[in-house]
């Protein structure tokens, strides 16, 4: 029988796993609240519909930020989109951000890129990334 420790995870409550620190961060899919994780200078933001100014300046310093964003137009309850995605990078200061949970209505992954800020890519299956 496999030996399990539970751990709880709050939003705001740091926690540590070796020697990465985590800090758990809410924000809104909707109107349901989930976790946003920030390892250190990486954060990792899925699900997003909005984020308090509070919350946001949780992520304010990482390098790279990871979040979703659904799609170029037209305004979905649960997610943002594109432009609203590169508002919050900027707005955190990430030096590269990579754009998830993405739509196949998005378009060709080139003509996608090609329309993004250069510090900003779209991920895709299998994308590893060195921190």
């Amino acid at each position: 029988m496999p030996k399990l420790k539970l751990n709880t995870i709050e939003a705001g409550k740091p926690f540590s796993i070796g020697d990465i620190n985590i800090l758990p961060i809410e924000v809104m899919h909707d109107k349901l609240p989930i976790l946003a994780f920030r390892f250190d200078n990486v954060a990792y933001v899925t699900d997003i519909k909005s984020i308090t100014p509070q919350n946001l300046d949780m992520l304010r310093g990482v390098e790279t930020l990871i979040i979703s964003a659904l799609r170029w137009e037209k305004p979905h309850h649960s997610h943002i989109l594109v432009s609203e995605a590169i508002e919050i990078a900027r707005a955190t200061g990430a030096k590269q951000t990579y754009l998830t949970h993405l739509t196949h209505k998005l378009g060709l992954h080139r003509l996608s890129a090609d329309r993004l800020p250069k510090d900003v890519s779209l991920a895709y299956d299998g994308l590893e990334l060195a921190l």
